[in-house]
């Protein structure tokens, strides 16, 4: 598929600063899309026409300074950070989305446009019809780590502190487009009650951000 590929660059450098000072930096950035097709009675809906364009951004940064106060103690200090965005919007239908098409209005997708697609349909007893969910998610973590290594004696002792946030940001979109449900109550047959349009139910989702926050922890150790 073309549509489908993932890039990965990494890089990392080491530099010795000092006979006992070393300074050490990695990076790793990465980049896939992933085109998820819309079927229907197991064919695509409309040809070259994809449901989703899945996106997935990833960043890992660290830095590592290493000092060798003596032969026999040894300080490590660590700082990363990494952050992964995943963005999956419906793609868009011949320039428009789908739900303008057919005019379904009065869901949360007239306000929120990432949460655009095709409404969700289910016939009892036939396959359902539906984007699916829509998912935007913004993660991050930051990390800081000293350590101090001494050899006294016949005793290898080891000490440090460890900090560590991270924070997410996440907006799922199950049912932002209406789900509309034929259960064949008008007509005894569900898809016959599609086709005159007489839902037996209908509901709607309101969105909102489902996880936003962060949590921070500090920690210390020692061991012998």
């Amino acid at each position: 598929d073309d549509h489908d590929h993932r890039n990965e660059h990494a890089i990392k450098l080491d530099y010795q600063i000092h006979s006992n000072h070393t300074l050490s930096f990695s990076y790793d950035n990465s980049r896939s899309n992933l085109s998820e097709w819309a079927v229907f009675a197991g064919r695509p809906f409309l040809d070259q026409v994809r449901g989703f364009a899945s996106r997935r951004l990833g960043w890992i940064s660290s830095l590592n300074w290493t000092w060798a106060i003596s032969n026999r103690v040894v300080n490590d200090v660590r700082g990363g950070m990494n952050r992964l965005l995943v963005l999956r919007p419906p793609a868009k239908y011949g320039g428009r989305y789908f739900n303008d098409e057919i005019q379904i209005y009065g869901t949360m997708a007239d306000r929120f446009p990432q949460f655009r697609g095709i409404p969700d349909v289910v016939t009892a007893g036939y396959e359902t019809i539906g984007t699916g969910g829509t998912q935007f998610n913004y993660n991050q973590a930051y990390t800081f780590n000293d350590t101090i290594s001494m050899a006294l004696g016949n005793h290898n002792v080891k000490a440090g502190f460890l900090f560590y946030q991270k924070g997410q940001n996440t907006y799922f979109g199950p049912n932002r487009r209406g789900t509309f449900q034929f259960s064949g109550a008008f007509s005894g047959d569900s898809f016959a009650d599609f086709l005159l349009g007489i839902p037996a139910e209908t509901d709607v989702a309101v969105v909102q951000v489902d996880n936003d926050g962060s949590a921070t922890h500090h920690k210390g150790y020692a061991q012998d």
